[in-house]
């Protein structure tokens, strides 16, 4: 077999905090699918300190953005590049209040940040839309 000219493109990671139940293991599953190295962080501070230039994109479930760390999550987003903003796809429960919530989510990390929200549950083709 022929070794390629040119060696195929490096793909990102993927930081992931989902700190409860098998989110992390079936998400870390499916974003493994498209060729992404996943990160799991177990906890939003992990996630602070792991983020990088490599990272391609951010995925949370809302139960990782209960902590004190939340601060620190929006000053790493904050000192981006303008031209990088990372995308941070989080999945939130249905319902009215969790509506309440994740709309104060997003307005904590301001207008600029490139968020989508995903209501659960979450289809494998809709994740993987995303990568």
């Amino acid at each position: 077999m022929k070794k390629p000219k040119h060696p195929p493109a490096v793909r990102g990671e993927v930081l992931l905090c989902a700190p409860f139940g098998k989110d992390a293991e079936i998400l870390t599953e499916i974003v493994s699918l498209e060729g992404l190295g996943v990160i799991h962080c177990p906890s939003l501070s992990e996630l602070v300190r792991r983020f990088s230039e490599m990272t391609e994109f951010i995925l949370l479930t809302e139960e990782a953005l209960v902590s004190s760390s939340f601060l620190g999550f929006q000053r790493v987003l904050r000192k981006q590049e303008r031209w990088s903003d990372v995308p941070i796809v989080l999945l939130a429960s249905a319902g009215e209040t969790a509506l309440s919530w994740t709309t104060q989510f997003v307005s904590k990390l301001g207008a600029d940040a490139n968020i989508s929200i995903l209501e659960r549950p979450v289809r494998v083709p809709t994740i993987l839309s995303l990568v």
